[in-house]
């Protein structure tokens, strides 16, 4: 799981150097697909992934600024610290990686599944 954190991580930092905020989520999905083992694992390696990786992020820009910009932004959502921010950040960045992640390991059991199980009925009904 640690490998599929990284992975994520990574890939959503090469996405979002090259694409939009919600690239991340795709990154999540393919590593879901390839790599997870269970949909728990897939949404768990998905939340800390992204999570960290916009904490990271989100601090490093707070830093670069001296904490304006995110004083800023915490004065116009009418959040009492700047600290805050961050946090909700991370959480909505978990929350995008969770469901990516989630979203490509069910799509990978749906589309592996045998056919004959698609739309048969238990024996006896």
């Amino acid at each position: 799981m640690i490998i599929d954190i990284i992975l994520i991580a990574a890939f959503g930092f090469l996405a979002e150097t090259f694409a939009a905020w919600w690239s991340v989520a795709v990154a999540a999905f393919l590593v879901g697909f390839w790599r997870a083992k269970s949909g728990r694992q897939a949404a768990a390696a998905g939340a800390v992934g992204v999570g960290l990786l916009w904490l990271i992020m989100a601090s490093s820009i707070h830093f670069r600024s001296s904490g304006i910009l995110t004083a800023r932004v915490a004065e116009m959502l009418q959040l009492p610290l700047s600290s805050v921010v961050l946090v909700l950040t991370a959480v909505i960045g978990g929350a995008v990686g969770a469901l990516g992640a989630s979203v490509g390991f069910h799509l990978r059991v749906l589309v592996t599944r045998p056919r004959s199980s698609l739309g048969a009925r238990p024996e006896g009904s």
